[in-house]
């Protein structure tokens, strides 16, 4: 479960687990932030020293006392607090798959064709992800160009600093164009300024096979329906 969210400045709960019985004795109270669960994870290790743990504790040098702590945990953001609770007191593992499969089944009805999409050869394949990229403006002749198609190398992959206009046909240093913006609606009845952002390249799945393409006509439309529901 620690690993299925990302949360800022994750660490190892296994670590902060011998640091703590070193420098603790069992029993002992601690008094902390909750962050997103990692030193309630370690207070609860504390008690179940893991291989990683007992392999970490002679790599460094030191002697833990193993035994349980107890800790209070502070969390003023609504996630972190969410998260700790959960890590720390998880659900019934049943109970749990049950709700987890029913919010699937209620989604996949409600939003599903969202992913529905098609391979290069046309066969029906479902969405695991989208790559969207900034667009740049030539610095020489203002046509814009998406920075994935100008920066991006794929054999062997890299990141170029610089690319060659399609249009004045000038070399060009991605760090001197700016970047396109463009207006949206905002949900207060007025519009902000964003930076542009298009779709530039698809990953998906048909049955058991996994594939990658560039965006299709479809893909358009989809967005354009997705963009009015």
């Amino acid at each position: 479960m620690y690993n299925a969210f990302s949360y800022p400045i994750k660490m190892s709960p296994e670590a902060i687990a011998v640091f703590i019985a070193t420098h603790t004795k069992p029993g002992a109270m601690l008094d902390t932030f909750a962050g997103s669960g990692t030193t309630g994870l370690a207070i609860l290790l504390c008690d179940k020293p893991t291989p990683v743990m007992l392999e970490l504790a002679k790599k460094v040098g030191v002697a833990p006392k193993w035994g349980a702590r107890k800790a209070h945990l502070f969390k003023i953001g609504t996630l972190g607090s969410f998260v700790s609770r959960t890590l720390c007191a998880p659900p019934d593992p049943k109970r749990f798959a049950q709700a987890a499969v029913a919010l699937r089944a209620n989604v996949q009805a409600k939003i599903g064709w969202i992913y529905e999409t098609k391979d290069a050869a046309g066969a029906k394949g479902h969405l695991r992800h989208a790559i969207w990229s900034e667009v740049l403006i030539c610095s020489s002749c203002a046509h814009q160009t998406s920075y994935w198609g100008a920066a991006v190398r794929i054999a062997p992959l890299a990141l170029s600093r610089s690319y060659t206009c399609e249009h004045c046909e000038k070399p060009t240093l991605i760090d001197q164009c700016e970047r396109a913006t463009e207006s949206v609606p905002d949900d207060f009845g007025g519009t902000i300024r964003r930076r542009t952002l298009v779709l530039v390249r698809m990953y998906g799945t048909t049955g058991s096979k996994k594939w990658f393409r560039e965006p299709s006509t479809d893909n358009a439309e989809l967005l354009r329906r997705v963009a009015i529901t």
